[in-house]
């Protein structure tokens, strides 16, 4: 299942270009399997080890290290913070060989690893410029330095919002009218909801909601090129890519193991969902909790949608089907390996991540989380799998919510809802219905408010904690010494203290909201509650 999309990558192995192929021919080949497996899923270790020997054959070669540094982030290096560091350290190496090439790569991979200064400094000279390309393969490029840029210099507040703003105009306005089609189409929307989120700061608020309107315009001009079908099938690619990465990255072939007598037995860990509507706080919640030394944060694994609930089709596009959703308890599990396989995964994606030390031990700590927001979908599932399992459902605002979506740049078809502010609506309403429905068939969880969690953290965590049969500790009031790196939307957000600015955001932005309807559910979901 796991290994499906790599059998075409593996077709070229270093073995076909001999004991001691051209350096050239040796990166070539290995860009082809990157090629093939960025859009299929992760690479091996032999790969990322190929990629390895391609750098040190070529040191000369920006190219080569470009390569290695796109091997180290399609097998998922980080470190212990979470940091893509050793993919950046690659990258930067192909910069300063070849940085008219590689800036782009490089400022990325600088962004993952949170260097904001780095890369003002970089790309600040280029900007004041204000040189919009013209050159077709260099527009994409020209939108990316003056997002990038914008962007660190927002986070790490190197300039005045004022400033920011005036220069992205700026820009938008040399860029001129913009074609759903053009090479840099969804860059020119990632500047704009930019812009919208300077509006904000700026109270200037009219102005916020019209530039997030125009990018959503763009994003959804740009899905309707998309028929059904391709919108589907994109869907479910995306989907399984994160879980199967992951997998490959780990050595699963979508089998349980078989313990080895040459090595102390590993322990399982616990899983801990964190499950909500995006935007409503669970990474911060995550972040928090993970602050405590019984608590590791595995981010959005995907995993438990690939392995524990592969039968649960609960998207027909785009809407939700509740009924596809709800698995029948008076039915058995069909995969009764699903359960187990799902431990081993988040156990050893722990060690992989936590380093040798930890790789070494023969303990971790109590919960693992695994904080996919959409896994509310799930609970029934979870409950089959896990009778004593923990949940932690975020609630916020939904109009704070419906806000914070809206304005917010999901890259993806995840974010596909976030489009319309309609659509974010009907979501909402989902969510709120579905909840309602797994509560009415005696699934339990423990809800965590985000208001409450900004006003009085000490109360709130310690109820979370005592939900986990955990002690207090004080660390978990301290999110923003963290050296993890969440990679969310949210990250700036998490590695600052706590605020309450957020809450109520919605009122700013009244006029422009559609009503929320939390009616009772709907008939066919009231039949069902009744079997």
């Amino acid at each position: 299942m796991f290994a499906a999309g790599a059998t075409v990558a593996n077709k070229v192995s270093s073995q076909d270009l001999g004991p001691d192929p051209p350096a050239a021919a040796l990166c070539a080949a290995l860009e082809l399997r990157l090629e093939v497996h960025e859009l299929h899923d992760g690479i091996s270790k032999d790969e990322l080890r190929l990629a390895e020997r391609c750098a040190n054959a070529a040191t000369e070669n920006a190219k080569a290290w470009a390569t290695l540094g796109r091997a180290r982030s399609l097998y998922g290096l980080t470190d212990r913070e979470g940091k893509p560091t050793q993919a950046m350290e690659a990258f930067k190496i192909a910069y300063m060989l070849d940085p008219t090439h590689f800036l782009e790569e490089y400022t990325q991979s600088l962004a993952a690893c949170a260097a904001y200064e780095r890369i003002f400094q970089i790309l600040n000279s280029r900007v004041k410029a204000n040189v919009v390309a013209k050159d077709t393969s260099q527009v994409r490029l020209s939108a990316r330095i003056i997002l990038r840029w914008a962007e660190a210099a927002a986070i790490a507040e190197l300039e005045t919002t004022e400033t920011i703003y005036e220069r992205l105009s700026a820009w938008v306005r040399q860029r001129g009218e913009i074609e759903v089609d053009a090479p840099d189409a969804e860059h020119v929307s990632d500047v704009e909801y930019l812009l919208s989120g300077l509006s904000n700061r700026l109270s200037s608020y009219d102005l916020a909601w019209s530039h997030a309107s125009r990018a959503n315009t763009i994003r959804r001009e740009q899905a309707k090129e998309r028929d059904e079908a391709a919108r589907r099938d994109l869907l479910a690619r995306a989907y399984l890519r994160g879980a199967t990465n992951t997998m490959r990255r780990l050595g699963f072939s979508g089998q349980p193991r078989m313990a080895s007598p040459l090595l102390p037995p590993r322990p399982l860990g616990k899983p801990l969902f964190i499950v909500g509507l995006e935007r409503s706080g669970s990474t911060l919640l995550e972040q928090m909790l993970s602050m405590h030394p019984e608590i590791h944060g595995l981010g959005e694994t995907m995993l438990f949608d690939t392995l524990a609930a592969p039968k649960a089709e609960c998207s027909d596009g785009f809407e939700l089907n509740m009924s596809s959703c709800v698995l029948d308890v008076n039915s058995t599990i069909e995969d009764a390996s699903s359960p187990a396989l799902y431990l081993e995964a988040i156990s050893e994606l722990y060690f992989d991540q936590a380093g040798e030390d930890a790789a070494r031990s023969t303990r971790m700590p109590r919960y693992l989380t695994d904080k996919l927001p959409l896994n509310w979908r799930h609970i029934p599932m979870m409950h089959a799998y896990y009778p004593d399992v923990k949940i932690l459902v975020m609630r916020r605002d939904p109009r704070d919510v419906l806000v914070s979506q809206f304005m917010a740049s999901f890259h993806g078809i995840y974010g596909y809802h976030a489009l319309h502010e309609d659509w974010c609506a009907q979501r909402i309403e989902r969510f709120a219905h579905t909840m309602d429905l797994w509560s009415s068939l005696g699934h339990h969880w423990l809800d965590v408010s985000y208001e409450d969690l900004v006003r009085d953290p000490r109360r709130v965590l310690g109820n979370v904690l005592t939900y986990l049969e955990l002690e207090w500790n004080e660390d978990v009031l301290r999110h923003e010494t963290s050296t993890r790196t969440p990679q969310t939307l949210s990250r700036a957000q998490v590695s600052q203290a706590l605020y309450s600015k957020s809450t109520g955001r919605w009122r700013r932005y009244a006029r422009h909201l559609p009503p929320l309807d939390f009616a009772p559910l709907a008939a066919e979901d009231e039949a069902f509650c009744s079997t």
